[in-house]
């Protein structure tokens, strides 16, 4: 690691047999020899990263057939020949992040198929082939995000059945064929943020029955009807920020009876009407914040929520009446904080904000 070394020539690491771990990142390599890692036969990971090795040739890897990860963030990559990673029969996972790449095959990943987590975060990357990721039956990780990739077929993640996160953030989405999420009953977390949508009909997730995170932005949704996510029942965050929210029907949650969180900021909501979170008995948050927000109905929560341990975050100036309401309900006062109000008798405010944000962080997703 960081030693400046630039060029790989053939049998370098012939008195390193049983060599498991070999970090070459974070130096100048532009060129590595076919087979020169082929006596390497117990290596279990390699690190190639923070290098300049743009183009994978197809016999790179070739007698590593031990090998679990495979690390290639950041060598200004813009190719990957055909093939280039079947003899890695028990590779797990494979990092492809802050690349030049601009789009993915089904050759360019033949003989993965037990891949467990595949990343391609942060590239250039315009189209995927539609079956691209269909022999990769082990897979349970996608990370597509910051990207260009402007559509994604009914196809692309058939043959996934074990899939359980798909990052699609900041890419130009403008929208998905009807039956794009069909069957992907594994998944549990789907990051759409940052997207082209100019609208989003969510009866495309109908059939993802253990998604637990749903992470929505920059989409204009406008209404949250009734019933609006009746088949996503085990939902624990839902998350729409910078959606042009301006309403929420009476129920709009009710099938939600295991949700904990919901992030509602950055929208036009400017009040909660009674049963508006009627279902919610398990909820722990609402994050409220930059939100035209000027009264919240007692009577918008579920009559089993748990009100010692609910927390309200808004930035909203709360007329007298309504605070009122609030403390009869709640049997406690708005607390006034520099940045948020927030009620409900929470032992710490800051430790839950900073468990929210340290799950739903813009890491993904």
């Amino acid at each position: 690691m960081d030693n400046s070394i630039t060029v790989l020539e053939k049998n370098p690491f012939n008195p390193f047999k049983n060599l498991k771990i070999l970090n070459l990142s974070s130096n100048s390599i532009t060129c590595i020899e076919n087979g020169i890692f082929q006596d390497l036969k117990k290596l279990t990971s390699l690190n190639l990263g923070w290098n300049q090795i743009t183009y994978v040739h197809g016999e790179l890897f070739e007698g590593l057939s031990r090998l679990e990860e495979l690390f290639l963030r950041k060598t200004h990559m813009t190719a990957i020949e055909n093939g280039s990673f079947k003899g890695l029969k028990n590779l797990h996972r494979l990092f492809l992040d802050l690349n030049e790449l601009t789009f993915i095959n089904k050759a360019m990943l033949e003989g993965l198929q037990n891949l467990e987590e595949l990343s391609f975060w942060e590239n250039k990357i315009t189209s995927i082939e539609v079956d691209s990721f269909s022999e990769l039956f082990m897979l349970t990780s996608l990370d597509l995000s910051s990207n260009s990739i402007t559509e994604i077929y009914e196809e692309t993640f058939r043959g996934l059945p074990n899939i359980k996160t798909i990052a699609l953030s900041i890419n130009k989405l403008h929208s998905f064929a009807p039956e794009t999420f069909r069957n992907l009953s594994s998944l549990e977390y789907l990051g759409l943020k940052r997207n082209s949508f100019s609208s989003l009909d969510m009866n495309l997730f109908e059939d993802l029955k253990n998604l637990k995170n749903f992470y929505v932005s920059d989409t204009p949704i406008g209404t949250l009807s009734s019933n609006e996510f009746k088949k996503l029942t085990s939902l624990t965050q839902l998350r729409f920020s910078f959606c042009q929210i301006n309403s929420i029907d009476e129920k709009a949650f009710e099938s939600l009876t295991n949700l904990k969180a919901l992030i509602l900021f950055n929208n036009f909501i400017t009040s909660i009407a009674p049963n508006t979170f009627k279902g919610l008995s398990d909820l722990k948050l609402l994050y409220f914040n930059n939100n035209p927000l000027t009264y919240i109905s007692p009577d918008a929560f579920d009559d089993n929520v748990d009100l010692n341990n609910l927390m309200i975050a808004t930035d909203a100036q709360f007329p007298c009446c309504s605070r009122v309401a609030l403390y009869r309900r709640f049997g406690t006062d708005l607390m006034m904080n520099e940045e948020c109000q927030y009620f409900g008798k929470l032992r710490s405010y800051s430790d839950a904000l900073e468990e929210l944000l340290h799950n739903c962080a813009d890491q993904t997703v």
